[in-house]
């Protein structure tokens, strides 16, 4: 009695479909990511050589040209910045935490050391959002 089965299984597998997918996601990923625009205030940042990444960015801070300050996009007071800051950060050790300006690059100086200032008293770590030079 013969009680060998005829079909045989093969155990390699082909990766070919694996990696046919796997690219066809990767080109979608990157097409629609570039369709993606940011919503943000216009404003003008400096161009400079390098950009530092920020790790625990909390809170962005916008400055405009006309001299608007912005948190997340709301638009606030000068006076009512440290308040907000103190607010948006978290409640236990706010030196871990980091705060991003975006300011324009044709506010005076003063003005932008006015935000640094401030927010050194609040003793957090500021960074400035910048464009790479081309």
């Amino acid at each position: 009695m013969n009680l060998k089965s005829r079909h045989q299984v093969d155990p390699t597998f082909n990766m070919s479909s694996m990696t046919d997918i796997v690219f066809l996601l990767l080109i979608f990923f990157m097409l629609t990511s570039s369709f993606v625009t940011p919503t943000s205030l216009p404003v003008n940042v400096p161009k400079v050589n390098d950009s530092v990444i920020t790790q625990n960015e909390k809170v962005k801070i916008i400055v405009t040209k006309d001299l608007k300050y912005y948190i997340d996009e709301e638009e606030i007071q000068f006076v009512d910045l440290r308040s907000k800051v103190r607010e948006k950060l978290s409640k236990g050790d706010i030196s871990k935490d980091a705060v991003v300006i975006k300011a324009d690059e044709d506010i005076r100086l003063g003005d932008g050391l006015k935000v640094v200032g401030l927010l050194k008293e609040l003793k957090v770590k500021v960074s400035f959002e910048v464009k790479p030079q081309d």
